[in-house]
Formats: C-alpha cells, structure tokens, sequence
C-alpha cells in the first residue's frame, strides 16, 4: 500500500467477489443467453503482456508512473483441481526501457515485484482453492524488504510505506482471489443475456479501512458476440464490461473513515474530505464456453477535494489502470516470450 491518499488509502472494493455466483436479474426474450463455463485445459499455455499506470495529482502537485511486464501462464494438473502456473517473469525497468527476468531486475524494483505472481490451484468449477509453493516468494520478499529497510532512514516515508507493505500468504491470498475473479472466477456457472445490462447493489467489505463494509452499486453488461483477438475473424469471444460506485450513504462513510485513518498515521490527519467520487470499472473480452481470457483492462478513478484549516482546498484525484494481453500458445507448440 503506498502513501497516496488516494485509491491505495481505499483498496480494492472487490466488487467481482460479489458478482461470483449471483443471479443477476434481467430480461432475455429472444436474444441469446450465455452459460459461462469455466474449463481450461490441461496443457494450456499463454505470454502475458501486461502495463499498469497510474496518475495522481495532490499536495505534492502531477505525478505518473507507467510499469510494463510478461509472463507466461500454464494449466497443469493438480489433486484437488488445476493448478494455473506462473512463470518467465519480465519487468521493464522505467528508468531505461531495458528487460529484465524477475531475478535480474534491479532495486527497488525487486522488491516490489518478487512476489506479484503466486501460482495457485482453481477446482473443476473455477474456484480458487489455494496457493501453491507461496513459501520461497514469501521468505525471497521478506529478505528483499528487510535489505531495502536497512538502506533508509527508520522514520522516513518511504521505510514506513514499505515496512506496511510487509508480504503474507493472507496477502498474497487475496490479490490472487481479485485477479482470479476478474478473469474467470466471478462468471463461472453465471447465466447471462448478450446485449443485456443488469444492476445490483451488494454490500463490500473494504479490508484497507479496518473491515468497513460499505453499499455500492453495480451494473453489468454483456456486449455482442466479437472476435477474440486481432488474429481471427470468427465472433467467438463476448464482451463483458462492470461498473461500480458507492451509494452517496457509502460515500460519507469512507470519508469518515479515510479521516480517522489519517490522525492514527499522521499526528493532526491530513485535513478533511469532500466531493469523494470513486468508481471501479472492469473489460473483459473471453470465450464464454471456457472463460478463456484474450484481454482484460480495470480502471480505478478516486476524486476527492482536500481542506486543511489555513490552506487552500487542494483537489486528489487518482487513477490506476492495468491492461492485460493475452496470446496463446498451440497445444504442441512452442512460442518465445512477447
């Protein structure tokens, strides 16, 4: 978590938790009606070409950061289900372009990274069931952490963002469940309606902000049938996009509590919030009889107006993207990392 008042002082809403196994409400009539299906196969293998970035502005005026990554994943079989394997692990180093595998890339960078990617086992059904040999990530990110910690000043910003960055398994559990669900955990056994929209509204717990479990409003929609990817004209894929905000009740409660998390961390807090708008949206573009992914983009916007008793208010606004591509390997085949 890092030390932006922002969307990290939020964390995630997990709004796709929510959706997993509900019965969405809707009409049909005569349009077709997609049975998700969760089934990949054993042997299935994938590069996966991935760029996050985010822009904020604030106290301490524009900031932007892009991070380009790879990585291959691979469907193996396992006793309690399949086991979906991470591994060639790329990172762009932002201050030079060059490529690095996971084990070269250079300080900080390191750190941050080391543990990004826990293989994990998923039953016949799509659910995540657990972690999978997350011990040597744990104890290689804890070395790294602990080495980075030495080199800075004990009350400085960046040690105390670090030391609270600290990785466990329950950690790495649940960024592992978030991403599962975006690609296909959430919409396993789901019963949906091409050109279809639905609403909904569930109450989510927001972990970074103590347990506090908000009402937001969600709508779904199911695009029409479109090709997979670049490479084929076959309408074999569906679009699948979800939009999520807090009810304005919600809101109020996030402000409250983003101010008391403040003055535990900060003598005095960071002043109050008004105007707070956030918004979590997803795009999943996926074969609806395997839940096959192809491409995968989710979008975080926080928007806040920030008074201090004495100051000019100062408008934060945050966002963060990632986009996911992914390009499949033929069964048999070989293929070099994108």
């Amino acid at each position: 978590m890092s030390g932006r008042l922002g969307i990290s002082a939020v964390g995630p809403l997990l709004v796709l938790a929510a959706i997993a196994g509900c019965t969405w409400p809707g009409g049909g009539g005569r349009r077709e009606t997609l049975a998700l299906r969760f089934d990949w196969p054993v042997g299935l293998t994938a590069f996966v070409e991935t760029e996050r970035s985010t822009r904020t502005t604030g106290p301490l005026g524009p900031s932007s950061t892009t991070v380009r990554m790879s990585y291959r994943i691979g469907v193996e079989e396992a006793q309690d289900g399949r086991l979906i394997r991470y591994g060639d692990i790329r990172a762009e180093d932002p201050d030079n372009g060059q490529i690095y595998p996971l084990d070269e890339l250079p300080e900080p960078l390191a750190s941050q990274f080391i543990a990004l990617f826990p293989s994990y086992v998923v039953s016949d059904e799509g659910r995540l069931v657990r972690l999978e040999g997350v011990e040597p990530l744990i104890e290689e990110a804890r070395r790294k952490l602990e080495s980075r910690l030495a080199e800075l000043p004990p009350e400085s910003a960046d040690a105390r963002m670090l030391a609270a960055s600290g990785v466990s398994e329950e950690r790495l559990l649940a960024a592992a469940r978030e991403h599962w669900d975006q690609l296909a955990g959430a919409w396993s056994g789901a019963s949906l309606v091409v050109g279809e929209s639905y609403r909904r509204k569930h109450r989510l717990l927001v972990p970074a902000l103590g347990g506090l479990r908000i009402v937001s409003a969600t709508e779904l929609s199911v695009g029409q049938r479109i090709p997979c990817g670049e490479e084929t004209t076959a309408a074999d894929c569906v679009e699948i996009q979800v939009r999520s905000r807090p009810v304005p009740e919600a809101l109020a409660q996030l402000e409250k509590a983003m101010r008391e998390r403040s003055r535990e961390a900060t003598p005095g807090g960071f002043g109050a919030l008004e105007n707070l708008e956030i918004e979590e949206s997803s795009y999943l573009v996926t074969e609806p009889s395997t839940l096959i992914p192809h491409y995968l983009e989710t979008t975080t916007k926080f928007h806040a107006t920030l008074l201090r008793p004495g100051e000019a208010d100062t408008v934060i606004t945050d966002l963060d993207q990632h986009i996911y591509r992914y390009h499949y390997v033929p069964q048999g085949g070989e293929a070099a990392a994108q």
